[in-house]
Order: structure tokens, then C-alpha cells, then sequence
């Protein structure tokens, strides 16, 4: 907008200085005729009075010439002031116009300016919140898994201690036979059931381990970037479907809808805002899905949609069981 001024007032200022070059031309022509005039008027009385001194009706009719002549320099030079004190107005006018049309530009745009960071910012603020979340949850299962590995390790030295108590006690025993049996036999029942409980860790730290690899799964979203031209529907996704019915590229604002299968809901987008997202959740596993517009053209809008990569598979066979079922 503002180039679009801007190359508009340079336009008519050339236009106007093109108009002040021939109208000085033609002062300047005037002038230079009415001179040649005058030259030659005084000239003429030059002559007369060279050959006619006598004659002074003549020389005072030539005075009264000359005189009227100029009466028409003075006002020809008091319009060529005129016209010059009009041009520094014109030029003063215009510089006010271009200034106030710059402040409007500016102001319009720092609007959009900050409307694009508080978006952004919004955004942003919510993308925090859910890795805020995500580490939060993942701390907790670090932190089992930590524990359990200290429990095992814990066994571990028990029962390397409980050995070396073992062979403590066999080189105390010497002849004693039947307590080293006895204490062979604790042994033997002490390892079965040490390893029973390590075993018992060990399935409790896979478990953890699976648990949290499910937990990364079911957190793990993709992004899907998309270009939609206005009133073309277009599947973004599994499921997931939009269309741009209208924009507003000044405002960077897009009209139209989102419709969700196998809901089979419509959501209704009236003048929604570049960078503010779209947010909404299935049926199917009830999981958030994040919708957001990046660029509004006059033919249609760019953006991203953001979908559950553990979701996508239970959409897909919601669908095909939708279709199969018509």
C-alpha cells in the first residue's frame, strides 16, 4: 500500500513539474517576445529621433509605449511570482499529504505487527505449556526407572555380600560338614528366590521401559504444511478436510470450514486470524489436532496441521469402516 502511494505521488509530481517547464516556457517565450518588442520600439524612437529631433508628439508616444510596456514587464514578472509562491505551496501541500499517508502506513502496519507477535506469542505459550507437560511426565518415568535400577543394583550387592558371608562362613566351618550342606542348601534357596526377585525387577524395569516408549508414541505428533486454493476443498489429512470460501489479505484473516470424518462435524471458520490455532479433538481416540493458517493470499492460504502420529492409523480404520458401511 504504501509503495502503491508513493508511486502514485511521484507520478503526479513529475505531471505537475512537466506542467511548471512549459508554462515557464511559454512566460519565457512571452518575455522573450515582448524584449524583442521593446527592443525594437526603442530602436524605432532611436531612429526617429535621429531623424526627426523636431518631432516630440513622436518621442512622447514612444514614452507612453515604452511605459505601457512596462506596465506588462511588472505585471508579467508579479505573475511569474505568483506562480512561484503557488508552486512552494503545492510542493508543501504535498509533503504533508506524504507524510500523513507514511503515519497511516506506519500505524497499519505496526498494528499488523503486533497482532502477528501476540499470535505468535499465544502460540508459543501453549506450545511451552505442553512441553512443560510432556517433560513432566517424562521426569516421572525417568524417575521409576531410576529407582528400579537402584533396586536391582541393590540386590545385586545383597547377594554379593550374602556369597561373601557364604564363603566367610566355609572357611570358618572346616570339618563341619553338615552346616556347610545346610548353609549350601540356604544358598541354593537364597539364589533361587534372589533371582526370582531380579527377575521380578527386571520385568518391572521392561514394563517401565515399554510404558514409556507407549507414553513417547502417544505425545509424538506430526506436522503436515498445506497450500489451499479458495473454494477447492482438500483432504490435509486422514480425516481432516478444509476450505477457504474467502480472505482478507489486509487483515490476514480466512473464511471457510474444517470438516472431520468419521465425525462427520463441520467446523465453521468465520474471519480467523493468521497464526491463531485451530483447535480440536476426534472421537475416534480423542486426541487434540491443531489447525493454523501461516499466509493469506488473495486466491487462498498456506498453514500446518498438527495430528497425533498414534491417532492417524485408528482414523484411517474409522474411515474405511465408515465407507464400508454405506
Amino acid at each position: 500500500m504504501n509503495e502503491h502511494v508513493q508511486e502514485r505521488l511521484k507520478k503526479e509530481e513529475r505531471e505537475f513539474e512537466e506542467s511548471i517547464r512549459r508554462t515557464a516556457r511559454r512566460q519565457w517565450l512571452a518575455m522573450f517576445v515582448l524584449g524583442g518588442a521593446v527592443a525594437a520600439a526603442l530602436a524605432y524612437g532611436y531612429h526617429m529621433l535621429s531623424a526627426q529631433s523636431s518631432s516630440i508628439a513622436a518621442m512622447t508616444g514612444l514614452e507612453q509605449s515604452v511605459s505601457s510596456m512596462n506596465d506588462r514587464l511588472s505585471k508579467a514578472e508579479s505573475g511569474i511570482k505568483d506562480w512561484a509562491a503557488g508552486v512552494a505551496g503545492l510542493r508543501d501541500r504535498m509533503t504533508k499529504l506524504e507524510g500523513t499517508v507514511d503515519s497511516r502506513v506506519r500505524r497499519a502496519s505496526l498494528e499488523a505487527d503486533t497482532a502477528a507477535d501476540k499470535a505468535a506469542r499465544k502460540v508459543k505459550a501453549q506450545m511451552d505449556r505442553r512441553a512443560l507437560e510432556m517433560e513432566g511426565k517424562l521426569a516421572r518415568l525417568t524417575a521409576r526407572d531410576e529407582q528400579d535400577q537402584t533396586k536391582l543394583a541393590s540386590l545385586v550387592q545383597e547377594l554379593q555380600g550374602v556369597k561373601r558371608e557364604l564363603a566367610a562362613q566355609h572357611a570358618r566351618s572346616g570339618e563341619n560338614g553338615s552346616a556347610i550342606a545346610a548353609m549350601r542348601e540356604d544358598t541354593r534357596r537364597y539364589q533361587e528366590t534372589s533371582g526370582e526377585r531380579m527377575a521380578a525387577v527386571r520385568n518391572e524395569v521392561e514394563s517401565s521401559s515399554r510404558e514409556l516408549q507407549d507414553m513417547k508414541r502417544e505425545l509424538a505428533v506430526k506436522r503436515i504444511d498445506f497450500e489451499v486454493t479458495k473454494n477447492h476443498p482438500q483432504e490435509l489429512a486422514p480425516g481432516i478436510s478444509v476450505s477457504v470460501t474467502g480472505t482478507n489479505v489486509s487483515y490476514r484473516r480466512v473464511k471457510g470450514y474444517v470438516w472431520l470424518m468419521p465425525d462427520r462435524k463441520t467446523i465453521w471458520l468465520k474471519d480467523q486470524q493468521a497464526m491463531e490455532p485451530v483447535v480440536f479433538y476426534s472421537k475416534v481416540d480423542g486426541k487434540r489436532r491443531e489447525l493454523v493458517f501461516t499466509g493469506v493470499t488473495s486466491d487462498g492460504a498456506t498453514g500446518y496441521v498438527l495430528v497425533p502420529v498414534a491417532g492417524m492409523s485408528r482414523i484411517t480404520a474409522g474411515l474405511v469402516g465408515v465407507s464400508g458401511a454405506e
